[in-house]
């Protein structure tokens, strides 16, 4: 097993302020941004010499050994165990927001593993979570989320 961190381009949530700012320093053109609902965008986060804040995928969760509970089963047993976790040293999904400075909410959710990803039949559950959708709110220091 390798401990190799892997970029993603999937959505992030900018706040307002750092997109008009990135659009007014002609760092973020308008073919650059697709916006969906609310504040998420789709960000192209690889466009040729520019340093767009990322979401760096540091660990994705365990592909397979997990049963998922239902909820008449009772509360959670154990958090959803990261690629990397074995006996006695567990680890645990993560990722990092990279290229960017200040307060920053991370929002996750299970989807399918499809071209085209769907809701998944199972959802996540906890302390940052409802509907099976969790919210955590990073920064400024430190932009890193498990």
């Amino acid at each position: 097993m390798t401990d190799e961190k892997t970029d993603s381009s999937h959505s992030i949530e900018l706040p307002v302020g750092m997109l008009n700012a990135l659009r007014q320093d002609g760092d973020l053109g308008g073919d650059d941004v697709n916006m969906g609902a609310g504040a998420m965008m789709d960000l192209d986060l690889n466009p040729i010499g520019l340093n767009l804040p990322n979401l760096k995928i540091l660990e994705q969760p365990k592909s397979r050994g997990f049963r998922f509970r239902y909820g008449c089963e009772g509360p959670s047993h154990g958090g959803l165990p990261g690629e990397h976790s074995q006996k006695g040293k567990k680890s645990y999904p993560s990722v990092e927001i990279v290229n960017y400075k200040g307060d920053a909410r991370i929002v996750v959710s299970l989807v399918t593993d499809e071209e085209v990803p769907k809701p998944h039949a199972h959802s996540l559950v906890g302390k940052h979570c409802c509907n099976g959708i969790c919210t955590v709110q990073v920064g400024p220091k430190d932009l890193t989320a498990w």
